[in-house]
């Protein structure tokens, strides 16, 4: 979940009126947004978005989707103009950071408001959809004094020279990463490149080192600005012009008019950005047999409308289904449901008994991976949810382990779930990256499933639940993670014995396997050990971490 702050009286007078925050808290809950909190004094609405919904990081996109909900009339529809607006791309950004987009909106009317909006939405994306940077990074020009064509190429660090955002003197690329803020914060970023990309206009100023900074000059934007200038730079295609596509349709709700930016690369030239709308083709009967209600066609489209989709007849029970440009959530029908059920509100739904003669109750597994949980947090450590998928670089990649039973999503719709994982603890690492920035010790676990190849079971595959935790501090080590084994196994009466091992996620030597005795008998449940340098150093942690990862399918059965 992400915490948004939103400007109340903006969203009021998005809104076009008056409205009660309560009317407001019970509409976002229905949608599946809790308000965790309100300002009274500083007028701000705290508001908990799911990771998914990156289209609700604003004011403005609160504003659209409640305007939608509550079919406000809308006086704008979207339109974008062709330009004569050129960036062009040299080949050398393609071992780097290849990719790039933009946006430009003009006749804007900005106020000191809306331009902390821009930054906190820049800001909320970096953090999450844009994984720290490294998929994508966004920067925010004033267009009025910028001179196209503009130029995407790279250059030696040292031969990198301009005013960094906030500061007051002309500095290389080297002192930037050296020694301001973000330079210190980002520079892993780009440790592994002799070359860094470099973003100027066409009289060579500087706008911006990505993904670091902008220039003090060009990338700074101010309520005096009427005009704006947005680019996304990142090594991930679908991404950089998901991230331009959010940014565009929140100009557009801030009253921009929309200019197209054509990105020439060496062998082809694209257009940027893409607003049309994905048309997907939903079956009713489907959507109310998930749901549970009869529908019918009518109430469907009026649902559908409501939640901002656009919708066209089809032949029979079929609708045809327009999904906006901004939601990169919608991966497929299913998701479609979900908008449809939220929309006729769940609160509506009529409770009833099922026609069995039993009655349900927790399993023993369940009662015993809740007494675990408790117990572990009793210890001092946070409780985590990872993702089940994954990308073959976190999972392996960057653990420096080769797989041996890698798990593929077939047609996967993102390089970052492409994967089913096979371990939790690379999950948890990137975890601890994401949460750099608060104070040692860090000491996460989770208590979940991953997949494994199991031939008895019809599909080949099956679930292992496992006990994952990570203990980051300056003074973790083996011992540390023993600890808490001995802990978790005295808990279950399970005697055991340590046995070297050589996975290359460890430090060699400060690994092993965990060998639980049973019956004369020994099993392999996990493995604990020191994180690799190495490891830590691809992730972009820089305190030692100690890792322990335990099947608990194995330990309750022993």
């Amino acid at each position: 979940m992400t915490n948004v702050e939103i400007d109340v009286n903006r969203l009021k007078k998005e809104l076009g009126g008056k409205f009660r925050i309560e009317s407001v808290e019970d509409i976002l809950f229905s949608l599946g947004i809790e308000v965790s909190g309100y300002d009274e004094k500083e007028k701000v609405m705290h508001i908990e978005v799911t990771s998914d919904r990156s289209d609700l990081l604003s004011t403005f996109g609160i504003a659209r989707m409640l305007k939608d909900y509550l079919q406000i009339s809308r006086q704008r529809k979207l339109k974008i103009k062709n330009s004569g607006l050129y960036i062009n791309v040299d080949r050398s950004v393609s071992e780097v950071r290849p990719f790039i987009a933009a946006v430009a909106a003009r006749k804007l009317r900005l106020d000191d408001q809306s331009v902390k909006e821009l930054m906190r939405l820049q800001e909320k994306l970096h953090e999450t959809f844009c994984n720290n940077r490294t998929l994508a990074s966004i920067g925010l020009y004033s267009f009025e004094k910028i001179k196209f064509p503009l130029h995407y190429f790279t250059q030696v660090p040292a031969n990198i020279t301009f005013v960094p955002l906030g500061e007051s003197k002309i500095m290389s690329g080297d002192q930037i990463l050296a020694n301001t803020e973000m330079g210190k914060k980002y520079a892993n970023i780009l440790k592994d490149h002799k070359l860094h990309p470099l973003f100027t206009d066409d009289t060579g100023e500087v706008l911006s080192y990505p993904p670091i900074i902008n220039s003090n000059k060009l990338g700074k934007i101010t309520a005096q600005d009427t005009s704006i200038l947005v680019e996304v730079t990142g090594t991930n295609l679908e991404r950089v012009h998901s991230v331009l596509k959010l940014m565009a349709e929140v100009l557009f709700e801030m009253g921009g008019e929309l200019e197209y930016v054509n990105i020439k690369y060496a062998n082809s030239t694209d257009k940027t950005p893409d607003t049309s709308e994905t048309v997907k083709k939903l079956r009713i009967e489907q959507a109310e047999k998930l749901i549970g209600v009869q529908l019918g066609a009518r109430l469907a489209r009026k649902l559908l409308v409501k939640m901002g989709y656009t919708v066209n007849p089809g032949s029979g029970s079929i609708i045809k289904v327009g999904v906006p440009f901004y939601r990169h959530d919608i991966l497929h029908n299913v998701d479609i449901m979900d908008d449809i059920f939220r929309a006729y509100g769940a609160n509506k739904l009529v409770p009833e008994a099922p026609n069995v003669f039993t009655v349900g109750e927790e399993s023993k597994f369940a009662k015993k991976s809740g007494f675990l949980r408790n117990a572990v947090i009793g210890l001092g450590f946070d409780e985590a949810l990872t993702l089940a998928l994954t990308s073959e670089k976190a999972q392996y990649t960057d653990m420096g382990i080769t797989p041996k039973q890698m798990i593929k999503v077939q047609s996967a719709k993102s390089n970052e779930a492409e994967i089913m994982r096979t371990n939790i603890a690379p999950e948890l690492l990137r975890m601890l990256k994401a949460n750099d920035r608060y104070k040692l010790p860090i000491k996460l676990f989770e208590v979940n499933d991953v997949v494994v190849r199991n031939p008895a079971s019809d599909t080949g595959y099956g679930n292992d639940t496992r006990l994952c935790a990570v203990i980051c501090d300056l003074n973790a080590n083996f011992t540390s993670a023993k600890q808490l084994l001995n802990f978790v196994l005295m808990l279950f009466g399970i005697q055991y014995r340590l046995e070297s091992s050589t996975n290359a996620m460890f430090i060699e030597g400060r690994a092993a396997k965990v060998l639980a005795k049973v019956n004369g008998n020994e099993l392999n449940i996990g493995e604990i050990g020191e994180i690799h340098p190495q490891v830590l150093s691809n992730i972009g942690l820089e305190s030692p971490v100690a890792s322990l990862e335990i099947s608990l399918n194995a330990i309750f059965g022993l």
